[in-house]
């Protein structure tokens, strides 16, 4: 997966056989981060632009968008905590760590 700053847009590549575009998903704002959640088959994605952070499932064949939340400001950095429901957001202007207590 690939954060396409210019195009706005989340880039998924399938690696084998060979390295491919297989998908390009629109997003309404600059992605910067990007976390893989692989036990919850989900990808967490930073838009530096309109701070927010967008969680998508990936179990299913197309990618659904499942989560939006309102972010600290310029939202660089992202991780997850697949066992503990947690989505953590850097923000790099305001020198901030947030915490979002996901639903299970």
């Amino acid at each position: 997966m690939v954060a396409d700053t210019e195009g706005r847009a989340l880039l998924i590549y399938r690696l084998s056989p060979r390295v491919r575009l297989e998908r390009r998903i629109p997003l309404a704002g600059t992605p910067y981060g990007i976390a893989v959640d692989p036990v919850n088959r989900r990808v967490w994605i930073t838009l530096t632009s309109a701070n927010r952070v967008l969680g998508y499932d990936l179990s299913a064949g197309a990618p659904r968008r499942i989560a939006s939340f309102p972010t600290v400001r310029q939202p660089n950095t992202v991780a997850v905590d697949p066992t503990g429901g947690r989505v953590f957001v850097a923000s790099r202007t305001e020198n901030q760590l947030q915490i979002i207590r996901l639903k299970r």
